[in-house]
């Protein structure tokens, strides 16, 4: 599900305006979310960029983003029931959306925990020192790691169609970053791992 799915930042310098990166980004979510055989939501909100904030990281403006919040909060809740697992970002990195995303999976757990799964945000949880992420991640309770080495190249190459947003450099810090946390790395050459209250 892409819920602040209209841009205004790319990587691409001559995109310009949040108009015709938003329609490229969202052809690339289709894109990505036909070769892994998924379906893809649009909620259209605007990102913090294009909300006011100054910077995409931050505090989150309670009052000004008050509607936003409850507007995804009542849709999810409403889709949930259907749905056997459902991931959230931690907001490692203090992405504004991604904290607003964080604190409305949370109120889910309350219902729906056993279903709930919060996942590390990157690049952010890689590029930051491993006590700063540790921060993140102390109010966790479990953890819970996928051995995704036989599909390493595979996700590389699918998260490759991400022109706008994702780099090469940016593309091995998610091969680094997966072979940095496995719990094995011996047994498990690449992982990734969710958690949950």
């Amino acid at each position: 599900m892409n819920i602040f799915s209209t841009c205004a930042f790319s990587i691409i310098p001559k995109l310009k305006n949040s108009k015709e990166i938003t329609s490229i980004n969202n052809e690339e979510e289709r894109r990505f979310a036909q070769n892994i055989r998924a379906k893809v939501y649009f909620l259209g909100k605007d990102e913090a960029l294009l909300r006011g904030y100054q910077h995409w990281k931050g505090k989150v403006n309670k009052k000004k983003d008050w509607e936003i919040s409850k507007e995804i909060f009542v849709f999810i809740k409403e889709k949930i029931s259907n749905w056997d697992e459902v991931y959230f970002p931690i907001s490692i990195g203090d992405h504004v959306d991604h904290k607003i995303t964080f604190e409305i999976g949370k109120l889910l757990t309350k219902k729906w925990g056993s279903k709930i799964y919060f996942y590390e945000d990157l690049p952010y949880a890689a590029e930051l020192p491993e006590e700063e992420v540790k921060k993140y991640l102390r109010e966790f309770r479990r953890k819970k790691y996928f051995n995704i080495s036989h599909v390493i190249d595979k996700k590389i190459r699918i998260c490759s169609i991400y022109k706008t947003q994702y780099s090469k450099d940016y593309l091995q810090i998610l091969k680094t970053y997966a072979r940095k946390i496995s719990p094995n790395p011996k047994k498990i050459l690449y992982c990734e791992r969710v958690w949950s209250f």
